[in-house]
């Protein structure tokens, strides 16, 4: 929560090496990964500078917390908050100024696809589309994974969606079916 409650924290590389290796190690544990992930996202939103910094060897730890996250969690397997902070680590991931970070990670966008697997909330399927188009626009995948990745979009086809009257999301049939027909695209 301090991380990205408190974004300014006087942190050096050291500090910002520590928890990094802390949350990639939480991972594992199920109870831990809602906490973890929170700590991985505010490290990269808000300590980008000094995440950037520390590089050991051939994978960055951006790519250390990628490979954890990516590996060890089935986002499917949690509740909605949590599978929306997974999303949201995985887009987080995907932008220019972190996709770069990747190099050395393996296997980085069928663990991306797996995340979105079986996404039924409206709230996440916001993130899991574009993720999905840009895996499959981006990333050289097998036939078989590409036919896993249709079979899981070609699930939510047609989309039915009607918001709550006082739904605070805002999130419109429109949204969902744009994010859907992209990635048919």
């Amino acid at each position: 929560e301090l991380l990205t409650r408190a974004p300014q924290l006087p942190l050096n590389s050291k500090h910002i090496d520590t928890l990094a290796e802390f949350f990639v190690s939480k991972v594992e544990d199920w109870h831990c990964v809602e906490g973890a992930i929170k700590g991985m996202l505010g490290l990269l939103n808000n300590y980008r500078d000094l995440v950037l910094l520390e590089d050991q060897g051939t994978m960055t730890m951006t790519g250390r917390i990628a490979t954890a996250a990516l590996r060890n969690i089935h986002a499917p397997s949690f509740n909605q908050s949590v599978r929306h902070k997974v999303l949201e680590l995985c887009s987080l991931l995907l932008t220019p100024e972190w996709k770069p970070e990747l190099r050395g990670v393996e296997d980085v966008a069928i663990n991306m696809l797996k995340q979105c697997e079986e996404e039924r909330d409206p709230r996440n399927l916001v993130l899991a589309f574009p993720i999905q188009h840009h895996v499959l626009s981006n990333y050289t995948l097998t036939e078989d994974q590409v036919t896993t990745c249709f079979e899981n979009l070609a699930s939510y086809f047609p989309i039915e969606f009607s918001p709550g009257k006082n739904d605070p999301h805002k999130i419109t049939p429109e949204q969902l079916r744009d994010g859907l027909y992209t990635c048919f695209g």
